[in-house]
């Protein structure tokens, strides 16, 4: 069996068109996104209302609360979490960033939308009840869950659906942070690691539709309220953002160690999985009795540490040791939160974190003679670097905090801090907070683009439902007849319920091929000659499966159920065009010349979908090189021959030549798609 792969090139409207419906959906995820997300906002705001009362912000109202509600309300929520997951979310899930990320980059970790929406309830109740958790996680997740739905209603391959998923996250992540261009950008710097065309079009359209959604119910102003007259510009500045990214490195990593520590703790502790998030809840109470500004996400202290004044030594100043105080209560109440099982994210407490060292570097500055140090700008730029370190991500982090502030100026200090921070990070932990638990999974995040397509890429993706089957009983000269008349390499032998039981290739029967093979033809059957191999699973990825194809005999492998019954069957030519699709983005035919021993007979097996059929020479082709028609380019048909029809010879076929010129009245022996040999004869007017 020769394998001939064709290498036309997809048609550029067809490209065209795809990519144009993708956006189309990436608009509907993004509109819906968005809207779901002002709606947890909303639901968020009006729950934090019931529960602490009064008109202020959560870190006004929890100040006021008698100090017995300020330490149970976190646990009381945070038990409601907990018994919400037991009873509605115990299938296992893929809900976080990390999780997405998965799904996203390796198609891994399914959506599912009963578990998810009860996370999402959880979530609201833990940051409802001031759990020191952010609500851009919960929002991200709706964004993704809205892309995996209208994904599987539209029936998109697993390639386009990824790329939907990441769009619904974007939509999530700018409904949260109205930062649209920051949000697009993190979900392809972070989660794809890719920045192709066809990927960033449709992210960033539903991350615009998100905004837009956002803004039409809450309005457009910056999420910070930043003072006049900041400090934007001077070669001073960017000296301190830089000593700043390297301090918000530093911290961004013992955040990570904090959180995972805290996680390993809780897992370890031997009690009910539902009371966990309750404890965790207590011990977010405890601290805010003495520090209530560890509540929440950390928004409304951010606001007030950009208004007040920070000094070490000033009187009627914000004590700096508060703010010291603050840097380590507010990243063990986060890891209480986030460690005991609360649903939430830490975006947002991470860039309290960044604002607080922001300030506190300011005001040492301050003390050093000549040296003014901008205190709002510095809280500013380190959130952007706690935003670097936490997610590797500094670009993302520069443009969120400008479209934060809606303060251009920024850019350059901005910039110093991210990538210094972004670096230190990387420099004393190989991974970001994410992608550590998907390395400690086994998930290869540092995979090239030909190995990702091979973790992306499921068995059941590529398999072939048409499999060549024979029974353990069936007898050799049964064998050999159906080797002649069916030309296929190999034969799978099963018993009575399908259970795979080994293989017969053409080679352990080929000396009894044109033979009467007598009573032995009777005598022997196939679990005689058959050898054993093993079966795919249809879960399993490309990587996991190459290496049963090094056997030279064997050109197809055998999918089978979790009973070991044969369920299809995947060829080594679809493995190689299944890569060259998703490496190089060029299509390839998965269809074969198959050659009988004697070589007397040969025939073309197609892939799904396609067929052989003539399309004549009309006066639009006529007189033009077969090379110029473009017939590959614009409607993806590969000529396989032409085909010359004279009175007293009859019918001549010569094989494909880009020079040949074309005479009206000739026909073209092509493959294609049904649909794109229709409409190439509907342009011809064949």
């Amino acid at each position: 069996m020769t394998p001939s792969p064709d290498r036309a090139e997809p048609p550029r409207a067809a490209q065209v068109g795809g990519l144009l419906r993708l956006i189309a959906c990436a608009l509907l995820v993004g509109a819906i996104g968005g809207l779901l997300g002002v709606a947890f906002r909303v639901a968020t705001d009006a729950l934090q209302a019931q529960v602490m009362g009064g008109d202020g912000t959560l870190l006004e109202a929890a100040r006021q609360l008698p100090w017995w509600r300020r330490l149970v309300t976190p646990a009381a929520g945070a038990l409601l979490a907990g018994l919400i997951i037991h009873f509605a979310a115990r299938r296992e899930t893929a809900f976080g960033l990390t999780d997405l990320m998965e799904v996203v980059r390796f198609r891994r970790r399914p959506i599912r939308i009963g578990p998810t929406i009860a996370r999402i309830g959880a979530a609201l109740a833990t940051i409802a009840s001031g759990g020191s958790v952010g609500r851009e996680g919960p929002i991200i997740q709706l964004g993704a869950t809205t892309a995996n739905v209208l994904g599987g209603l539209l029936r998109a391959d697993p390639r386009r659906l990824s790329i939907l998923l990441a769009a619904g996250a974007a939509s999530g992540m700018a409904a949260a942070y109205n930062a649209p261009l920051a949000s697009a950008v993190f979900v392809m710097e972070a989660m794809l690691a890719n920045f192709a065309l066809e990927v960033f079009a449709p992210v960033v359209a539903a991350s615009l539709a998100g905004t837009l959604v956002m803004c039409a119910f809450l309005g457009d102003a910056p999420l910070y309220d930043v003072p006049a007259g900041l400090a934007e510009q001077g070669s001073a500045l960017v000296v301190a953002a830089v000593l700043l990214g390297v301090a918000c490195g530093g911290a961004s990593v013992a955040l990570q160690r904090l959180l995972q520590f805290a996680t390993a703790r809780f897992r370890a502790w031997r009690a009910p999985a539902w009371i966990k998030p309750a404890a965790g809840g207590l011990l977010v109470g405890a601290i805010g009795l003495l520090w209530p500004e560890v509540w929440g996400n950390g928004f409304h202290a951010i606001s007030e540490i950009l208004r007040w004044k920070i000094a070490l030594f000033e009187p009627g100043a914000l004590l700096a040791t508060s703010v010291v105080v603050l840097l380590v209560m507010k990243p063990l109440a986060t890891a209480c939160s986030v460690g005991s099982g609360g649903q939430g994210g830490v975006f947002t407490p991470a860039m309290f974190l960044g604002a607080a060292i922001g300030a506190l570097l300011a005001s040492l500055l301050s003390r050093v003679p000549g040296v003014e140090a901008p205190r709002q700008t510095l809280a500013l730029v380190g959130m952007a670097g706690m935003v670097a370190g936490i997610a590797h991500a500094p670009i993302a982090a520069v443009v969120l905090l400008l479209e934060m502030t809606h303060h251009a100026g920024l850019v350059l200090p901005l910039a110093a801090c991210a990538a210094a921070s972004a670096a230190t990070a990387r420099l004393l932990a190989r991974d970001s907070l994410y992608t550590e638990n998907l390395r400690a999974r086994g998930v290869p995040v540092d995979a090239g683009a030909e190995e990702l397509a091979l973790h992306q890429l499921r068995v059941g993706e590529l398999m072939d439902e048409r499999v060549a089957l024979v029974t353990t009983t069936t007898p050799l000269q049964e064998l050999v007849a159906r080797f002649a008349a069916e030309h296929v390499d190999l034969l799978w032998v099963v018993d009575a319920q399908r259970t795979l039981q080994g293989v017969v290739t053409l080679h352990d029967v080929k000396e009894y091929l044109g033979r009467d093979t007598g009573a032995t033809g009777r005598a022997v059957i196939a679990s005689d000659v058959a050898r054993r191999v093993s079966g795919l699973r249809p879960g399993q990825s490309l990587a996991e499966v190459l290496e049963p194809f090094d056997d030279p005999l064997l050109d197809e492998l055998p999918v089978v159920d979790p009973n070991g019954r044969v369920v299809g069957r995947v060829t080594r030519r679809d493995v190689l065009a299944t890569l060259r699709l998703e490496v190089l983005h060029h299509p390839q035919s998965r269809a074969k010349f198959v050659l009988e021993e004697d070589d007397s007979a040969r025939y073309l097996e197609l892939p799904a979908g396609y067929e052989i059929a003539r399309v004549p020479v009309t006066a639009a082709l006529a007189g033009r090189r077969l090379g110029d028609t473009k017939l590959r380019r614009n409607h993806g048909l590969v000529v396989l021959a032409i085909v010359k029809s004279d009175p007293e010879i009859g019918e001549q076929r010569a094989a494909f030549d880009p020079d040949a010129l074309l005479l009206e009245g000739e026909q073209l022996v092509v493959m294609g798609r049904k649909d794109d040999l229709a409409a190439a004869k509907r342009e011809i007017g064949g």
